[in-house]
């Protein structure tokens, strides 16, 4: 279960106007026109889905820039989840 996606810019982005946080299906899930500068950071404020989503299997997280195409820069991911199987083994 994927409680939720933050980000954080760490090295500005080059070539891009900002970008959206995403799981593959829907552009920005975890974050909508996220900044492109150093220290810009997602969090549950910028989520455009408002319900955990259970996958039923590994996913991945997708960075979409909103204008251009990113020639440079770092972004740090972090994902919160909860392995529900654990708890019942």
């Amino acid at each position: 279960v994927v409680w939720g996606v933050t980000t954080k810019v760490t090295t500005a982005l080059s070539g891009v106007g900002g970008f959206n946080v995403g799981d593959g299906t829907d552009a920005d899930r975890w974050g909508a026109a996220v900044g492109w500068a150093n220290h810009s950071r997602s969090d549950n404020a910028n989520w455009t889905a408002n319900t955990v989503q259970c996958f039923p299997s590994g996913g991945n997280v997708v960075l979409t820039a909103t204008s251009g195409t990113a020639t440079a820069g770092v972004v740090e991911i972090c994902v919160f989840y909860d392995n529900a199987e654990s708890e019942y083994a």
